[in-house]
């Protein structure tokens, strides 16, 4: 049984955006994420960076991470991306689509996708 939980930190209020106070909170956001991490777990950044797959790879990709973790964590950047110190060599980074798109709708792009993998790992079609 997989067991699913969302942990929204919330975004760092930033009135006149400019690089220093973008930097800013974008550390703060990393600060409070390294916080809930937990050194077996599994970090799956969603990056515009990442790697791309289609569903039928990305569910053995998940099986295979599943295998190495007992707990996945995939974190979202808020509107300014995720901070620079999250990105580690030994972080995955998933990209959902070449495309631009706010982080909220990112974020349902990837439950609708955990639920076709679910399908898939339940041994249900794909398409129906």
């Amino acid at each position: 049984m997989i067991s699913f939980e969302i942990k929204h930190f919330g975004a760092e209020k930033i009135s006149k955006p400019n690089e220093a106070l973008i930097e800013k909170a974008l550390k703060k956001e990393a600060e409070k994420i390294d916080k809930f991490l937990k050194p077996k777990d599994g970090i799956i950044l969603m990056s515009e960076f990442g790697k791309t797959y289609p569903t039928l790879e990305l569910q053995k990709q998940f099986e295979k991470w599943l295998e190495k973790s007992p707990r996945l964590c995939f974190i979202f950047g808020s509107a300014y991306g995720l901070h620079k110190s999250l990105y580690k060599p030994e972080r995955l980074k998933l990209s959902l689509s070449p495309l631009t798109m706010q982080h909220e709708l990112a974020l349902v792009v990837w439950m609708e996708q955990l639920y076709r993998l679910m399908t898939l790992k339940t041994g249900k079609r794909y398409h129906y």
